[in-house]
């Protein structure tokens, strides 16, 4: 049985966004220590969050 997949919301730029991002903290990661390489999608994921909060603040 074959079921049925919605891809209605399926948004192609920003998964070419999310994969060129990726690509890039990859590259980045290349010269790191191992502990830094794992925690460097953390830390731009934090870093990322922390913009929009302030973006959304101020815009308030």
């Amino acid at each position: 049985m074959i079921s049925q997949i919605d891809v209605s919301g399926y948004d192609m730029a920003e998964t070419l966004a999310k994969d060129r991002r990726r690509r890039s903290e990859a590259e980045l990661s290349q010269g790191m220590s191992e502990l830094d390489a794992m925690l460097l999608p953390l830390a731009l994921a934090v870093a990322r969050l922390s913009a929009r909060t302030q973006v959304t603040g101020g815009a308030q």
